[in-house]
């Protein structure tokens, strides 16, 4: 039986795989929205080009965080087996330490090797991972990552619109994963530093000036951004660093105001509206407080909507369902 061939693969062969990674790496992946001014409007044959260049690198990733994720719920240790072999099979052949040849591939890069770091710590703890194998599969992940800070160093001297939103954000949670991993602590600092980044362009209303300007998705935009920065808190948290209480808790306007969009949106679909129509609403929530409420009114996504300022709806954390994040 090869390590790969537990009921929650996919069983597709690493090496296979990762050797088309690996000719692909160097393509100039499409862009998978047209110009408009805002970038917010899909183009469906780029996309498709996008999809079918971007494909077999977030394939490996995704069978990698499967296995891991296999292995925590299961407790498999096949499950674990499997998703180290993936990422000793990808360090091998140096998956992604190519130069990449767009800014979207280094998105995608930074999207995969991220979650590689993430899945290799749900594993680190198994006791499989022998010594040869965290030898070359740690070396790798720090490279890339390198890689990935190197870019986003230079994007920063030039001020780019992808060195300052949720681009970096995710950029940063690579980082800090990897730092974990690899007790790299110059790593993990410059993922921390991304979200401090991140926190102080949160406007007092809760939104983030960049991602507010794509337009028709400025929501999607938020909920995209606000990810990775409690990821990143998470990491901070875990060691010692008390990152929500950051910039006067501003990470907290950020979800209050990303989930209320949520809400409102999902309201819409309920409601029988045609998504055209659906104005995205985003917009500053009431100015009387209700998160510590006890009248609530339970919706979607484990948030409860205030009965006392239901026009705005202004949603309450519902501290059963959700980790209660901010005091």
């Amino acid at each position: 039986m090869t390590p790969c061939s537990f009921k929650y693969s996919v069983r597709s062969s690493a090496i296979r795989l990762v050797s088309v990674v690996t000719n692909t790496r160097s393509l100039a992946w499409a862009r998978s929205r047209i110009s408009d001014s805002k970038s917010s409007i899909i183009d469906p044959e780029k996309w498709k080009a996008y999809v079918a260049s971007s494909g077999p690198a977030k394939n490996l990733g995704q069978q990698i965080v499967n296995a891991a994720d296999a292995y925590r719920t299961t407790g498999s240790r096949e499950a674990a087996e499997c998703a180290i072999h993936h990422m000793e099979a990808a360090a091998k052949d140096r998956v992604f330490t190519g130069k990449m040849s767009s800014n979207q591939a280094y998105y995608v890069q930074g999207w995969v090797i991220g979650a590689v770091a993430i899945s290799y710590l749900k594993v680190r703890d198994s006791g499989l991972i022998l010594p040869q194998q965290k030898h070359d599969i740690l070396p790798w992940i720090v490279e890339v990552v390198q890689q990935t800070m190197n870019y986003y160093d230079t994007r920063r001297q030039k001020e780019t619109g992808d060195a300052q939103n949720n681009h970096l954000y995710w950029a940063g949670v690579e980082a800090s994963a990897a730092g974990v991993a690899a007790n790299n602590r110059q790593l993990f600092d410059w993922g921390m530093d991304t979200y401090r980044a991140g926190v102080t362009a949160i406007e007092s209303d809760g939104t983030l000036p960049l991602e507010m300007k794509r337009g028709q998705r400025a929501l999607h935009y938020h909920l995209f951004a606000v990810s990775p920065l409690v990821y990143l808190a998470e990491f901070g948290e875990d060691n010692g660093l008390k990152l929500y209480a950051d910039h006067n808790y501003a990470i907290k306007k950020l979800a209050v105001l990303s989930t209320q969009g949520l809400i409102t949106l999902v309201k819409h679909a309920a409601s029988g509206a045609a998504a055209a129509s659906v104005v995205i609403p985003i917009r500053p929530p009431c100015k009387t407080s209700c998160l510590n409420c006890s009248d609530r009114v339970h919706e979607p996504f484990a948030i409860g909507v205030c009965k006392l300022h239901p026009s705005n709806l202004l949603p309450c954390i519902n501290d059963q369902s959700i980790r209660n994040l901010f005091p």
